[in-house]
């Protein structure tokens, strides 16, 4: 129904509804301001007026007209949409339409029982009473529970009656918690059209936050360090653990009321036909008013449910078993220096031999009462030998001449800076763990095509993969998902399988992960998460106890309780392995220095070989040392 039709039934492009038998119950100036306060308070966009006759021409007298077009004429001009209309006209031109008109207020002019029944009768069956914020006027000898006696105003419906005495007027809001429960009131303040206005600017649940120990019926499943059900010797659920038994503690203490907890087998889903199944059935039917589980917030859910505020914000990943087989770094143990601090090594290696070999020839030269060549190696081969060894932590043999002792001390000093820098750099080559993956996104896996895919059936990461436009996963759905009939049951049992079968991909939610990663039996690595999602707690469509609940949940959240549970009960579970905070080297991390242990024993063996094989000539002469270094001692002597 389009709201045109309301223009044409009207003078005025405005709106107005007035439920009355065409009389004015207070005087004119009364209602003028009492209608624009409230208007005012709630920043309304428009005043609704009805009234309960076809033809209000024929039925008011010409007063009571007069009033009432004064009382359009005092709104229009201050720029106030209303317009005038009976209840049938109402319900048959406009009917669901009114979601269309933005924050309105109805107005209801006077206690009349015609206007009571036509009201009862023909709008407060089908309307959304939480919708609009109503108002009405009584005369002073009307009694609020004996009108509201068989009505039923919402607990999330503000509903105010107006009555007035001495120039003052009480506004009192009117409720019950349920259908069954008495009618409630509370005092929402006084206006007055000559002194000061009495009202606390208070929000709804700021007034109204008591349900007055109201039952309400929670669906749960157990779930460890989520929902942990706590029963009875028959089976029945008493109590509740882990964090949303947490969270029901704190919602029945803030808001008076008692929950009362059903064991749910089937978790929350909808099934690829559209039919709710499980939970999402049971609210949609209204069997239950509140669901307690992470339950993310999506499209097809929301067609069955309504949702509170998101708790928390949790990422889906896929998971993968790590492979055997790790990198060998071949060149890990040369990437502590670049090339140029390579070189510069050597360069230093190179000329610190070659001036050692030069002092020592110079000194035999210049000072021949004193000989180093017989103390210390003299040959350059020798000597770079030795320089190179005093890099790798040797030691050199002591030499006589003080300039050579000086080249030791220099190759000594800067040798033990680059081992020292080099020995760092290799603690952290060593420490640090490269995975060969096979991939690292979907689109990997999707091109791999040799993993099997997998999510717990009927789940919110299956209805993302079934109805994602994100070509991977929605190609990886046709080919894994869609005639799977071999989908894991639960979180739990798709992580065991992850851990059992070889080249097998689980996707999950990261809060499960953590929940169930103490458990697993092997080493996972994740992919690129692929999407996030919001997680709530599903209520039963058009609750009137969503509201209190989410401003509970907020008030908790903004004082960072929230935070504190869920860290406690997801990231801190009790039993959580910490095998791998320590890293171990494996035979894989020193697999280089093994093949240059190796060549090195190989060479040193093939050139003892040679050696043995072909001994040097040394001219049919042999060289006794011990009678070389006898007769050098008694020239010694002698000299």
């Amino acid at each position: 129904m389009k709201l045109d039709k309301l223009f044409k039934i009207v003078l005025t492009f405005v709106f107005a509804i007035v439920i009355t038998n065409c009389h004015l119950i207070q005087p004119l100036s009364v209602y003028v301001h009492v209608v624009r306060y409230v208007h005012d308070f709630f920043n309304n966009t428009c005043i609704i007026f009805l009234h309960a006759s076809d033809n209000p021409s024929e039925t008011q007298d010409l007063k009571i007209g007069l009033d009432l077009k004064k009382l359009q004429f005092q709104f229009s001009g201050s720029g106030i949409r209303m317009a005038i209309m009976s209840v049938n006209v109402f319900v048959a031109e406009i009917g669901v339409a009114y979601y269309h008109i933005k924050r309105p207020l109805f107005v209801l002019l006077n206690d009349s029982d015609e206007l009571r029944q036509g009201f009862a009768d023909q709008v407060a069956g089908w309307i959304d009473m939480s919708y609009p914020t109503w108002l009405i006027f009584f005369g002073n000898g009307t009694k609020i529970e004996t009108y509201f006696d068989t009505l039923y105003i919402p607990f999330d419906c503000e509903f105010m009656v107006a009555q007035t005495q001495n120039d003052i007027t009480e506004i009192t809001e009117v409720y019950r918690v349920d259908r069954n429960s008495s009618l409630l009131t509370s005092n929402f303040g006084f206006i007055s059209l000559t002194e000061d206005t009495d009202i606390k600017r208070k929000g709804l649940y700021d007034r109204r936050n008591n349900l007055h120990g109201k039952y309400l019926r929670v669906g749960v499943t157990h779930n460890p360090s989520i929902s942990e059900l706590i029963k009875d010797d028959d089976q029945n659920v008493i109590s509740v653990e882990g964090y949303f038994g947490v969270l029901s503690e704190l919602l029945q203490q803030r808001m008076n009321c008692t929950m009362t907890f059903y064991e749910i087998d089937e978790w929350d889903f909808v099934l690829e036909t559209g039919k709710s199944a499980g939970v999402m059935s049971l609210l949609g039917n209204k069997t239950l008013d509140l669901a307690l589980g992470p339950i993310a917030i999506t499209e097809k859910r929301l067609e069955v449910a309504e949702f509170t505020i998101p708790l928390f914000v949790t990422r889906y990943t896929t998971y993968i078993k790590r492979p055997l087989e790790s990198v060998v770094k071949w060149e890990g143990y040369m990437a502590p220096f670049k090339a140029g601090i390579w070189t510069a090594i050597a360069l230093i290696i190179l000329i610190s031999s070659g001036m050692i070999s030069c002092a020592k020839s110079l000194s035999k030269m210049w000072s021949s009462h004193v000989n180093d060549l017989e103390h210390s190696p003299s040959k350059f081969n020798h000597i770079l030998l030795l320089v190179f060894g005093a890099f790798c932590n040797q030691g050199i043999q002591p030499s006589l001449l003080d300039p050579v002792r000086i080249i030791h001390l220099i190759v000594h000093l800067t040798a033990v800076v680059v081992v020292a820098a080099y020995s760092a750099a290799l603690i952290s080559f060593l420490a640090v763990k490269t995975i060969s993956m096979p991939f690292t996104t979907m689109a990997g896996l999707l091109e791999d095509n040799t993993y099997d895919f997998a999510v717990v059936a009927n789940s919110s990461e299956f209805y993302f993969c079934s109805t994602t436009l994100d070509f991977v996963v929605k190609s990886i759905y046709e080919k894994k998902l869609r005639d799977n009939s071999n989908l894991p049951t639960s979180y739990e049992d798709g992580l065991k399988r992850l851990c059992k079968e070889e080249k097998y991909a689980f996707m999950l939610p990261e809060h499960q992960y953590q929940i169930f990663k103490s458990k697993l039996d092997c080493i996972i690595e994740p992919l690129d998460s692929t999407m996030q999602a919001s997680i709530g707690m599903p209520v039963s469509m058009r609750s009137p106890y969503r509201g209190v609940i989410n401003s509970v949940l907020l008030i908790i959240k903004n004082g960072g309780i929230l935070q504190r549970v869920l860290n406690a009960r997801f990231y801190n579970v009790k039993g959580i392995s910490h095998r791998d905070s320590w890293v171990s080297v494996e035979i894989g991390d020193v697999v280089v220095l093994n093949v240059i242990l190796l060549l090195g024993i190989i060479l040193g063996l093939l050139i003892l070989y040679v050696e043995r094989s072909f001994p040097p000539k040394t001219n049919d002469r042999t060289i006794n040392i011990a009678k070389v270094i006898k007769t050098k001692a008694a020239r010694a002597k002698e000299f």
